[in-house]
């Protein structure tokens, strides 16, 4: 999946945040909460909040299966 985002998806969007209500860091996943954010390209649209969760794709996650109770 990371792959083929990667080598497929050429677009690139550019925004302007008001503020930068909270930020956290925790297993490798970062998570921003922004407040007034205005995301520009052909039109411009404005929003009040808005929330990015970010990974790192490069790394490989080991998934452990349920066990069968």
């Amino acid at each position: 999946m990371n792959t083929a985002l990667a080598n497929r998806v050429k677009s690139r969007l550019n925004f302007k945040a008001g503020k930068l209500h909270t930020y956290r860091f925790c297993d490798n996943v970062w998570t921003f909460l922004l407040n007034d954010v205005e995301f520009r390209d052909i039109q411009d649209i404005k929003v009040d909040k808005v929330k990015i969760v970010a990974c790192d794709g490069k790394g490989s996650i080991n998934v452990v299966p349920p066990k069968d109770e």
